[in-house]
């Protein structure tokens, strides 16, 4: 069921992803959503552009340098919220590594 979400977020826009990220609050939404729309279309295109979890070797390993670009790109400077971004992308990689591909 795990594999099937990571495949399913593939699709989802932006502004679902950032509710979803953050259970709901809307605190990412708001403070993101422009600049990641402005980036992306879709979390499809955002795993595209950035590679993030596209490290090779071990499954649920990052690529920190290309994480580290996507948190300047988009501006995202607080810890508490790197980590939210940080959580699901490891989440992505360790459930189905294709799918951050």
């Amino acid at each position: 069921a795990e594999a099937d979400d990571a495949e399913a977020s593939h699709g989802i826009g932006i502004l679902r992803w950032l509710l979803d990220l953050d259970g709901g609050k809307g605190l990412l939404l708001a403070a993101f959503g422009g600049p990641v729309q402005a980036l992306c279309g879709s979390v499809e295109d955002v795993l595209e552009l950035y590679r993030i979890c596209d490290k090779g070797g071990d499954s649920g390993t990052l690529n920190a340098a290309e994480l580290k670009r996507f948190f300047g790109d988009v501006g995202i400077a607080k810890i508490g919220h790197q980590r939210l971004f940080e959580k699901w992308f490891r989440e992505r990689a360790a459930a189905q590594p294709a799918a951050c591909r």
